[in-house]
C-alpha cells in the first residue's frame, strides 16, 4: 500500500556543488569529509567521500537529522579505506552497521528515529521546503564532518483540487514550463484512502510528468470506504487532467498502487481512449471484494464489489491465499487496454501474491499476442511497500510486517533500483 511520507519527493537536476570539511583529529591532517551535490532533490542521489586516510583503515559513517517533529533520526555503516585511502560511499560495501553491501543512498535509506518507537512513523517535514542532514566519519573519535541539505524542486507549482471545485479530491503537481506539451499522469493510492500517493506525483512532476495525485475514498466528499467506487470518477479526473495547460492530452499515463492497480486497470480497459500508459506497483490481476475497514483484505472485506461500471458493480472474487485466479469474470481483461506498460512486484510481498499476478498479467497479454511494451520489474526480496516507487526514503517503520520485505531495508533498496526504470519506460514509451 503506498504511505505519506513527509519526507519530501522531487527529481529535479540541481546544479553539482560540494562541500568539503578538512578534519585533523587523530592524525588524520589531510582527510577531508565531501558531500556532493551540498544541495540536492530527494529523488536525485548524492555522494559522500572521505579521503586522507590511511589505506585499510576501518571508519563509522554516520548521517543524523532532526525533523520538523523534533525526532532525531540516525544511520551508520562501517567502510575500509582502498589502498589511495579514500572511501567513496556510493561504491564501497559497507562490512557492518545499519546496512551491508554497496547500497549508493544506504545511509539516507536507513535513517531511522532514535530512539526507536514502536508506531508507524515517518520523516516530518511538515511545509518545510528543506531539511539539513550532517554526516561524520570516525575511526573512534570524530575525525570529519560536513552537512548537506535536500529539498523539494523548484519550479514545481502545486496546487489542491476538491470535490465541490473540480469533481474529485486531489493534489496536482505541475511540471516546470517547457517549450512543447508534455506527458502526465493520473495517480491512485491503495486501500489507506486519502492522497496517500502525493509523494509518486510530486517525484514525477519533478522529472517533467506533471501528475494529478487523487483519492477515491477516505476523503471529504468521496465514499468512506473502498465500496462501490465509480470508474466514471477516474475517467473525470483523466479529461480534467488532459485539458490542463502544458499537458499533450494524447500522452497521459495513468498509475496505481495495490488496490488502485486494480482501478487503474479497470479504468484503462473502459477508456482505451483516454490514456497512453499504464503504471503499476505490486498489483491484481483480478478485482476484488470492497473494503469497509483499514489497511487488510480479508477481514474487512465486503460482499460486494469494489468498483462499479455505469452503475453495475464489477465482477469480484474474494481474496485468495496462494496463487492468483486466473479465469472467471473477476480477471480484469487486460489484452483490451492497449497502451505499454510498467509492472513492479515484490517477490516477499505478505499482503498479497503480487509478484504471480503480476506475472499473470503479463502472461495474459502474451497469449493475446499484445503488441505494446510491457515491462516487469521484479525484486525477489522486496516486500508489499515497493509499489510506492518513490526513492531514497528513510526507512518508515511500517504498522505491520506485511508491508515489510525479507529484511528491513529491501522496500527501499528496491524502489532505489526501480525509478530510473521507471523514468526510462516513461521517456521512451512517451515518444511513440
Amino acid at each position: 500500500m503506498s504511505r505519506r511520507s513527509g519526507w519530501v519527493r522531487v527529481a529535479v537536476a540541481i546544479a553539482a556543488a560540494a562541500l568539503v570539511v578538512t578534519a585533523c583529529s587523530n592524525g588524520h591532517q589531510d582527510a577531508t569529509v565531501r558531500v556532493s551535490p551540498r544541495t540536492s532533490a530527494l529523488t536525485m542521489p548524492m555522494s559522500v567521500r572521505i579521503s586522507g586516510l590511511s589505506p585499510g583503515d576501518v571508519f563509522t559513517v554516520a548521517l543524523s537529522s532532526v525533523d520538523a517533529k523534533h525526532t532525531h533520526w540516525v544511520s551508520a555503516a562501517r567502510f575500509r579505506a582502498n589502498s589511495a585511502g579514500v572511501i567513496d560511499v556510493d561504491q564501497a560495501s559497507s562490512i557492518g552497521g545499519s546496512y551491508t553491501g554497496v547500497h549508493p543512498m544506504g545511509l539516507v535509506q536507513a535513517l531511522s528515529p532514535k530512539p526507536t518507537v514502536t508506531d508507524s512513523r515517518a520523516y516530518a517535514r511538515s511545509g518545510r521546503e528543506s531539511f539539513d542532514l550532517r554526516v561524520t566519519a570516525a575511526d573512534g573519535g570524530t575525525m570529519g564532518r560536513a552537512t548537506f541539505h535536500r529539498q523539494r524542486s523548484r519550479g514545481v507549482r502545486t496546487s489542491t483540487q476538491t470535490v465541490p471545485r473540480q469533481g474529485f479530491d486531489g493534489v496536482y503537481h505541475q511540471a516546470p514550463h517547457s517549450r512543447s506539451p508534455r506527458p502526465a499522469v493520473l495517480s491512485l493510492g491503495g486501500s489507506e484512502g486519502g492522497v496517500s500517493s502525493a509523494a509518486l506525483g510530486e517525484g514525477l512532476a519533478a522529472a517533467g510528468y506533471s501528475t494529478l495525485s487523487i483519492a477515491y475514498f477516505h476523503a471529504p466528499g468521496l465514499p468512506k470506504y473502498l465500496v462501490k467506487i465509480p470508474l466514471e470518477y477516474f475517467a473525470h479526473a483523466l479529461r480534467w487532467l488532459r485539458a490542463q495547460p502544458g499537458v499533450d492530452p494524447h500522452r497521459i499515463y495513468i498509475s496505481g498502487d495495490s488496490r488502485g492497480s486494480e482501478a487503474a486497470e479497470l479504468v484503462a480497459v473502459h477508456y482505451p481512449r483516454l490514456l497512453h500508459g499504464v503504471i503499476l506497483g505490486v498489483p491484481s490481476n483480478v478485482a476484488y471484494a470492497g473494503l469497509v475497514g483499514g489497511v487488510g483484505l480479508s477481514t474487512y472485506t465486503t460482499d460486494k464489489s469494489a468498483w462499479t461500471f455505469h452503475g453495475r458493480q464489477v465482477p469480484f472474487v474474494f481474496v485468495r491465499g496462494s496463487e492468483p485466479t486466473t479465469k472467471g469474470d473477476a480477471v480484469i481483461p487486460v489484452e483490451r487496454i492497449h497502451a505499454p506498460m510498467f509492472l513492479t512486484c515484490g517477490g516477499a510481498d505478505k499482503l498479497w501474491q503480487s509478484c504471480p499476478m503480476s506475472q499473470a498479467i503479463v502472461a495474459r497479454l502474451d497469449a493475446h499476442h499484445d503488441r505494446y511494451q510491457h515491462d516487469l520489474a521484479v525484486y525477489p526480496d522486496a516486500g508489499h511497500s515497493v509499489g510506492g516507487l518513490v526513492p531514497y526514503e528513510p526507512a518508515v517503520l511500517l504498522a505491520t510486517d506485511r508491508l515489510r520485505g525479507r529484511y528491513r531495508l529491501a522496500n527501499q533498496f528496491a524502489r532505489a533500483s526501480v525509478w530510473p526504470r521507471l523514468l526510462h519506460f516513461l521517456d521512451v514509451t512517451a515518444r511513440r
